[in-house]
């Protein structure tokens, strides 16, 4: 069994079957990044392959167009998802802390762990007043979306740039990291199912940089 994938070029959006393994959860860094000896440059170890539970060829009803469309049209909600949050990431506090919960439902896999929502917030809040001054941005033509057979879930996967910057007490930190969100298309409106980041690189001047 196999979940598609959909990347995007251009305007356009383009679906194949794969598969990927699984990778293990790591541990939340957004903003602060490890030692450059702990840099991970290799192939991202969380690009995951969502639970499947059908063949991707059809449907019970044998109609192929019916799931290759609808998982297309996920796939590219799945997307726009993942882009308004991590865009949410660079609003000022006043904006960033009270919008956030509305992605999730009452609990969510964060990095590895089932946690309620509100726990997970409160832990973002603590983020986000640390480092008031945040800047991340998708990189451009990295964003791979895959979506289990019957449309479900679907995982955006992406390499992002971040800056933070904390007024408070003069720090900064910038790089790349790698940024994992499984959605769930079951309710009346997706969320966010699981979520997952970890820093690649530290220090790198970036898009987020350019942004300043």
């Amino acid at each position: 069994m196999s979940p598609e994938l959909c990347i995007t070029i251009g305007m356009s959006l383009s679906c194949v079957s794969l598969w990927a393994p699984s990778g293990p959860p790591q541990a939340p860094n957004w903003a602060d990044p490890p030692p450059l000896s702990q840099a991970v440059t290799s192939q991202p170890a969380s690009r995951r392959d969502p639970t499947d539970t059908a063949s991707t060829k059809s449907d019970q009803s044998g109609s192929d167009t019916y799931y290759s469309s609808g998982r297309a049209a996920k796939a590219q909600a799945a997307r726009q998802l993942a882009l308004r949050y991590i865009e949410l990431w660079s609003a000022p506090n006043r904006v960033t802390i009270p919008s956030a919960a509305a992605f999730y439902g009452p609990s969510v896999i964060f990095h590895g762990k089932k946690r309620d929502i509100g726990s997970v917030i409160a832990e973002k809040r603590r983020f986000a007043q640390r480092w008031p001054d945040r800047n991340y941005h998708y990189r451009p033509g990295t964003t791979y979306v895959g979506c289990d057979s019957h449309g479900a879930t679907c995982t955006v996967w992406s390499i992002f740039d971040f800056s933070a910057t904390a007024p408070q007490n003069g720090r900064r930190s910038r790089g790349i990291g790698e940024h994992e969100l499984i959605i769930s298309f079951t309710g009346p409106s997706p969320i966010i199912l699981s979520e997952n980041s970890r820093v690649l690189l530290r220090g790198a001047y970036n898009i987020a940089d350019r942004q300043n």
